[in-house]
């Protein structure tokens, strides 16, 4: 009986490789990048929705297997820094240029406006990287604004991957009117002698050129707009100083921040070579005295083993 069930357990184990065998086979916590993939963009403010809202959508990058993201080549330089980098700041630049430099094309985009319960819907979109281009909303009082971002679908979960997530807009709620106020910040520690006396922040209205002024005004690194139309698009723009990097630019409740850091941040550090009129004769006393020990040490060594 005993020689049955051992014949019995070995036909049903075949049976069960061969079961395996006919099923298709794909790496553990691989996406299916044949399938095709949506969200839903959730817009809302201070929980309530915000309906009638167009978001526009490109794709720059497109998923390969594993789930690795390869930029389309119009995009390759935007996403490069990106890509290889964790850092949600360096994402959101990426974002940001992306919109204002990158050669987006009508013809590629995808649109979908919220409902009254202020949610977008995608679908039949292919898995890859997107980008979600920057909104304005203006009601009789305020202004509400989300900023572009960039997404991955499918999007990977702890469960997974979800083909259809859900996209949570963080929203910035300006008067309709109001002032723009922006504000110069040195990171210049390493030598600010090097700052210019002066430099020339312009005023953008919806990309075009609204206003240049020169900094400081008035003996102090801002400047404030009065009043201006908060239903466009304010930016600012300079030009990079020498010894300077990039400019980083961030705008929060009506004041942008203008930061320059300067190419050399770790030049001075607490450890000194000895300056003009310090001692350098003890340098090579101690490295001789030094040396003298060692072979001094070595000679007893040998006399020692000698007498052993």
């Amino acid at each position: 009986m005993t020689r049955i069930h051992r014949c019995a357990a070995a036909v049903l184990c075949l049976l069960a490789c061969f079961g395996a065998l006919a099923l298709p086979v794909q790496a553990a916590g691989e996406p299916d990048i044949n399938r095709n993939v949506g969200m839903t963009i959730e817009h809302t403010y201070d929980r309530k929705p915000l309906a009638g809202v167009a978001f526009t959508v490109y794709q720059v990058a497109e998923m390969t297997a594993g789930g690795t993201l390869k930029p389309l080549s119009s995009y390759q330089t935007f996403l490069e820094e990106a890509l290889a980098s964790d850092s949600a700041e360096v994402w959101q630049s990426a974002a940001e240029r992306m919109e204002s430099d990158a050669p987006l094309r009508e013809a590629d985009a995808v649109t979908a406006v919220t409902d009254a319960s202020g949610k977008a819907v995608f679908n039949n979109l292919k898995p890859g990287l997107y980008l979600i281009k920057s909104t304005r909303k203006k009601t009789a009082d305020y202004v509400y604004s989300t900023g572009a971002a960039l997404v991955t679908l499918p999007r990977k979960t702890e469960n997974g991957w979800s083909y259809t997530p859900a996209v949570y807009t963080k929203v910035s709620r300006d008067p309709a009117v109001g002032d723009i106020r922006v504000v110069k910040v040195w990171k210049d520690s390493c030598h600010p002698e090097r700052r210019p006396k002066s430099i020339t922040i312009r005023l953008m209205c919806d990309g075009e050129l609204f206003q240049s002024v020169t900094l400081p005004n008035h003996g102090k690194w801002e400047y404030t707009w009065k009043d201006r139309d908060m239903n466009h698009t304010w930016t600012v723009e300079e030009d990079r100083v020498t010894g300077y990097q990039e400019p980083v630019v961030e705008s929060e409740n009506g004041v942008i921040t203008v930061t320059n850091t300067c190419n050399r941040p770790g030049e001075h550090s607490k450890t000194r070579l000895p300056q003009t009129g310090q001692l350098w004769w003890p340098v090579p006393v101690l490295l001789c005295a030094g040396l003298l020990l060692v072979v001094l040490g070595l000679v007893c060594r040998r006399e020692d083993d000698y007498e052993d």
